[in-house]
């Protein structure tokens, strides 16, 4: 007697069998052998042929994976509408995530078969949250839907199912605005006490304690400054047995321009300032970009001025503007008029007015005692016109001992609840700045053995200038007790760590870039702006001009400077065709591995050879003239 397989099954053909004496395998390159008909047969040869068709129909079968409904977060697994494919594997599961208020929460997905028979055949410490699984397709909308089951819960605690702890929220998740200050609130159920904690960006950073009263329902207040989490945990006996999460997402306004790209011509010597008014919350900070004659230009506030214009000037001007939330830019094209052509009309040269933005000075920071009868925080203003003072705060309220005195804020008889950020705001017709100060009011308490625990205060760079290839290394240096948790925030990108290293600098590392220091007594951030500088193509050698017979073989230079190294390419202008076509054609040419060099060969007609140089903080040209002879004749073709 022989044990016949099938072995392999390449492209459904079914010549390869072979003749073993163990049992077939259960899976052959992703087709299911049902079971393969394993037979036992006569060692007469024909009846190979009658095994090799029987199994063209049972050992070929595509595996079919089960179908299973697939949802985080519903009311009743048959609000499920959205299916998924699982593995060969996995069966159908519905699970009971939480329970709020007496409303039950139901996951669904596809869960291992091994877990799903281990988890519903435990026995032990039970409550009631239900788990379930089943084997046919979307079998898991009907599962859990009526009284729930039990499983495992894994603490020694002895809990009734009458007694079952879980925690309640006003709300799972919170958008507020960008520094709103918030109240927030756990209800433990059933539990001892409830601490709370924060996590900022992801639930997969450091969690960071809330100082609250040790309570089963404690609330605090924040000032949210980017994307967290609140993680509320309910303790029996000192053990952790219930938690939840509030996710709370942070909502501002990306830098906008309310003006587009501007084109402005400038006469020689002529001064013009480059006003650059972007609005976004929070209030953006402001870079510039432009040509390498650093020495003629000047930054009042966030606007550029040039002086004593000249054609070295000319080129494209940049503004960017940054904030949490994002980078805008706006670009001004400044085009030189030589005096040349503008002899007749000098003494019609338009005129600018004089005006100077708003610049404020105010402190960043002012600590009160509890109790002191008046505080007074001055915000200093320059700027012409003579610019308007306002003061406000993230919800646009004062409380009543709070006095606002042109650009004085009064605080009267300092009480914790006065702590607030704070903005002083100027303005007059050349634009706008604004700066905050934090008001920290400490409370009164009696003198005590036990350190003080400080907010932290962050010392960083506000702009920090890198040249484009460069490495530079940003740090974030944050003093406050407990240590604070630094927290790096720049271009979606989140780092836990007090520097931040920035390799081979490009233009694409050019931003705002957050830096947030925390600890239990609170939350300072500080921004960072990074400036990748570079300089534009400059030509140290020019082509040039000469006059050849026709079929010579003429070499040209074309050397030039910039950071990053310019691109050099070439181009050929033909003195005799007209079409647009035609009149670029470059001749017969071998070009050097950098472009510099250009060896033209079988020249035939007159032109302009032109050399182009480009890195990305301009664009600069030269040209030569080439000129053809033939027996001592000019001539301008063949």
């Amino acid at each position: 007697m022989i044990v016949i397989c099938i072995s392999k099954c390449e492209q459904y053909n079914l010549r390869s069998v072979e003749l073993i004496t163990s049992s077939c395998p259960t899976e052959i390159e992703g087709f299911t052998l049902l079971p393969c008909l394993i037979h036992v047969v006569d060692k007469e040869i024909n009846m190979l042929v009658w095994l090799k068709l029987t199994v063209l129909f049972s050992c070929l079968l595509p595996t079919k994976s089960l179908e299973c409904l697939h949802c985080e977060d519903v009311i009743h697994p048959s609000d499920c509408s959205t299916s998924t494919t699982c593995g060969v594997d996995d069966m159908c599961m519905t699970q009971e995530i939480r329970s709020i208020g007496g409303e039950r929460r139901f996951k669904l997905s596809c869960h291992s078969k091994r877990q799903c028979n281990a988890i519903m055949g435990s026995a032990g410490l039970s409550v009631t949250f239900c788990m379930d699984c089943c084997d046919s397709n979307k079998c898991n909308n009907q599962l859990c839907s009526s009284a729930p089951t039990t499983t495992m819960l894994p603490t020694t605690t002895t809990i009734k199912p009458t007694q079952r702890p879980y925690i309640s929220t006003d709300h799972s998740s919170i958008t507020t605005r960008w520094g709103t200050r918030l109240e927030i609130s756990c209800y433990g159920h059933n539990v001892d006490l409830v601490q709370m904690q924060m996590q900022i960006g992801s639930l997969h950073g450091k969690k960071i304690a809330i100082p609250t009263t040790k309570s089963p329902t404690p609330h605090a207040y924040i000032t949210p400054q980017s994307d967290m989490y609140i993680i509320c945990t309910g303790y029996i006996q000192l053990k952790a047995v219930t938690t939840t999460n509030i996710q709370i997402t942070v909502t501002g306004d990306k830098p906008y321009f309310a003006h587009a790209r501007q084109v402005i011509s400038l006469h020689e010597g002529e001064d013009q300032a480059l006003l650059c008014s972007p609005q976004g919350f929070p209030s953006p900070v402001v870079t510039w970009h432009y040509a390498r004659l650093a020495g003629h230009m000047s930054t009042i506030g966030h606007n550029l001025h040039i002086n004593q214009m000249n054609s070295e000037m000319a080129g494209k001007y940049t503004c960017t503007a940054h904030n949490y939330f994002g980078s805008t830019s706006t670009e001004y094209i400044i085009q030189y008029i030589s005096p040349e052509t503008t002899v007749a009309s000098v003494t019609t040269l338009p005129t600018t007015a004089f005006m100077i933005p708003p610049i404020v000075t105010l402190q960043q920071k002012l600590i009160i005692p509890e109790g002191k009868p008046s505080s007074v925080v001055a915000c200093q203003v320059q700027g012409f016109p003579t610019p308007t003072v306002t003061w406000d705060t993230f919800d646009h309220k004062f409380p009543s001992n709070v006095q606002i005195h042109g650009p004085y804020l009064i605080i009267h008889n300092a009480g914790v609840y006065d702590s607030n950020i704070y903005f002083c705001k100027a303005t007059n017709p050349a634009g706008t700045d604004i700066k905050v100060i934090h008001v920290i009011v400490n409370h009164t308490v009696k003198p005590t053995t036990l350190r003080p625990h400080i907010s932290p205060v962050i010392s960083s760079r506000q702009i920090v200038e890198v040249r484009f290839g460069s490495s530079v290394t940003l740090n974030c240096n944050a003093t406050g007790y407990p240590e604070p948790q630094i927290t790096w925030h720049a271009h979606h990108k989140t780092i836990h760590h007090k520097t931040l290293p920035i390799s081979n600098a490009t233009l694409d590392n050019n931003g705002l870039y957050l830096c947030i220091a925390i600890n239990d007594a609170g939350q300072t951030q500080a921004s960072t702006v990074v400036s990748v500088t570079g300089d534009a193509p400059h030509i140290t050698v020019p082509p040039s001009s000469v006059v050849k017979h026709a079929g010579d073989v003429q070499s040209f230079l074309c050397e030039a400077t910039g950071n990053p190294q310019p691109n050099i390419t070439w181009s050929y202008t033909s003195y005799l065709h007209t079409s647009s076509r035609d009149s670029h054609t470059m001749p017969s040419h071998v070009t050097s591995s950098d472009g510099g060099r250009i060896q033209l060969t079988h020249i035939h007609d007159s032109g302009i050879l032109k050399c182009t140089v480009t890195n990305p903080y301009g664009t600069v040209s030269a040209h030569a003239n080439i000129l053809m002879s033939d027996r001592n004749d000019l001539v301008v073709g063949r």
